[in-house]
Formats: structure tokens, sequence, C-alpha cells
């Protein structure tokens, strides 16, 4: 088996894994689970996930490209903090803050990419002790147990930190102003900035915004409590697997 078959089966067997974990009959027998979390909003929530955090073979070939022009930008910024700098409208409304904005913004970019990481850890080891595809979600867990406490921690912290950006109310709204600036300068300038490019930098205000809609279906309470039981739970999760 190539290893790019072994990665469309990690990828097939961790969205099993992450559809079986948070089916609301599961997370319902939790006592910490939000009262106002019912089983339409459990299921919102889990839709995100797995478009946009966690999605199909077919869907993350599509977004490969994408993320790898991505993470051009979250390596080396200052190409686009010139063209924020630029902007009077920007500097006039958020002065010496816009640096740390765009910051952020490239922060919660960088989270959404820490998954797709995940997976190429996980088919590593599955070549590594060389598991059979396809894999039952019992053979997922164990190739994540196989990870590296630093590697689980890396992963634990990147989910953490794009909820905490989600959960910043006035910080994402900011960042979504800043990068939806960014790609329509992007889209007047062709001759500056590929198709790639612009590309990239939509999927990335895409993912933040679809994030930030979830969040704007909750009040400020219910916003902590969600952020607080899934990073804990993720967190209890993976200390398990690793402590079995």
């Amino acid at each position: 088996m190539t290893e790019q078959a072994t990665k469309n089966a990690v990828i097939t067997g961790y969205r099993k894994l992450i559809n079986q974990r948070y089916q609301y009959a599961v997370l319902k027998k939790e006592p910490d689970l939000p009262e106002t979390f019912d089983e339409e909003r459990t299921a919102l929530f889990k839709s995100y996930a797995l478009t946009y955090l966690y999605p199909t073979v077919t869907r993350r070939k599509e977004l490969d490209e994408a993320f790898l022009q991505l993470d051009s930008y979250v390596k080396d910024p200052v190409k686009l903090m010139k063209m924020v700098s630029m902007s009077s409208r920007l500097i006039f409304k958020y002065g010496r803050h816009l640096p740390g904005m765009l910051k952020a913004g490239l922060k919660a970019l960088r989270s959404f990419r820490k998954a797709n990481n995940f997976e190429e850890q996980l088919t590593r080891e599955a070549i590594r002790l060389n598991l059979p595809a396809p894999f039952k979600i019992t053979d997922i867990k164990t190739l994540i147990s196989a990870l590296s406490l630093e590697e689980m921690t890396d992963f634990i912290e990147s989910t953490e930190s794009l909820f905490s950006i989600l959960h910043d109310r006035k910080l994402v709204a900011r960042i979504i102003t800043v990068i939806g600036y960014l790609k329509e300068q992007m889209e007047k300038q062709p001759e500056t900035f590929s198709n790639t490019e612009v590309e990239a930098l939509a999927l990335g205000l895409e993912l933040i915004q679809k994030g930030n809609n979830l969040f704007d279906l909750l009040n400020e309470k219910e916003q902590k409590q969600i952020f607080t039981f899934v990073t804990a739970r993720e967190r209890r999760f993976l200390e398990n697997l690793k402590k079995e």
C-alpha cells in the first residue's frame, strides 16, 4: 500500500472516531456537557469539525494546495503585513493593534493546518507498525497512542488555540475584517497574486468565518462552557490513550 493510500485510510478512520466520540448519545452522559447543548447544537459543531478540521479524503485533496500556500503566509507574514500597512482605513481603525490582529489570524490558520499534520503523524505510525488498512476505530486509537507525548501535547495545544481565538468575539471579528481586506486587495492585483494565493486566503477566511458563525449561536456563558468542555475532553482522551 502506498503512503497516500495509507493516509487516506487514516483520514477515513479518524473521521469515524470523531463521529463516534461526538454522538449526542455519548456526550449527554458526561456531567460537564453544557445544559444548553442539545442534539441539534451538537450536530452543528460536529459537522463543522468534519467539514473543516477533518474533511473527507476527496475534500482533503482539494485543500492540500491551498494549505501549502497558507503555510508560506504563516511562516513569512511580511508580504501580508506590507499590504495591511497600506490601508489607511485599517490603520485608522485599529492602529498599533493591527500587527497583532494579523498574527492572531495566521495563528488560527496554523491551528487548522495542525489537523492535517496530525493525520500525517498517524500515517507515519501506521507504516512503522505495518498496520493493514482499512483502519477500525480501535486501530486509530492504537496509532494515536503510539505518538510521542510531545506530538500529543502539540495537537492538544493547537486545538485549544483555535477555540480560544474563536471564543474572543472581538478579536475574531477583527481578524475576519483584516483577512477579508487582504483577499480583496489580492483579487485587484492578478498580475502580482496567483489564483492559488487568492483561493488559499479565501479558504482561510471561510474556515474562520464558519467557526465564528457557530459561536454566534451561543451567548458568552455558553461560549466559555463549550470551549472548556471540548478542550478538556480532548486532553483527557489523548492522555488516557497514552496511559493504556
